[in-house]
């Protein structure tokens, strides 16, 4: 369930739908699909999720429900986020950039934990002794300024996103579980 300009996009059975805040009105989008949350006010990305698919893909669908770009994506990669040039994907090598002309651009080797409209992001990056820092960056450049983290925490989420940078991009808001 998230915004995409004065739509809301949810999950309802087997379908994506948009509910337009102002009248109320149900819109299939897309059947058997998964909906990304999405920084884009005119389009949603979307994952197609059919049974027997040997390599994923991501639709970008506009509002109306045709479809604007396509993404084929490797076999182990997670979509975590979808802006308006491409998705966010996270996989065992690192964060990428993917988009629809085919580039597919490692961003950092660590995990996402939050990425912003504006193309920031900040991922977790750990060393061999389990000391961790959160940095924050722009797909330019992702090491622009590490903040470490006490050894008895780590960012929840278990591999999503779950981390939101605030408005203003200032601030970042990271959920941590003790232990």
């Amino acid at each position: 369930l998230f915004g995409v300009g004065d739509h809301v996009i949810s999950h309802a059975n087997n379908h994506v739908v948009r509910l337009r805040t102002s009248d109320m009105h149900l819109v299939r989008l897309a059947r058997n699909h998964f909906a990304l949350p999405t920084f884009d006010d005119d389009t949603v990305w979307m994952l197609e999720s059919q049974a027997g698919q040997a390599q994923p893909t991501v639709l970008q669908v506009r509002i109306d429900g045709t479809v604007a770009d396509q993404i084929a994506l490797p076999p182990v990669a997670q979509p975590q986020a979808g802006i308006s040039t491409g998705v966010v994907l996270s996989t065992p090598s690192g964060i990428h950039l993917a988009s629809g002309d085919g580039v597919r651009r490692l961003t950092t080797s660590g995990q996402l934990v939050a990425v912003s409209s504006d193309q920031r992001l900040a991922w977790l990056d750990c060393a061999a002794d389990l000391s961790c820092q959160v940095v924050i960056g722009t797909f330019a450049d992702p090491a622009q300024v590490r903040v470490p983290i006490g050894r008895t925490e780590v960012p929840g989420g278990f591999g999503a996103a779950l981390g939101r940078f605030s408005p203003d991009e200032r601030l970042l808001a990271v959920p941590m579980l003790r232990f």
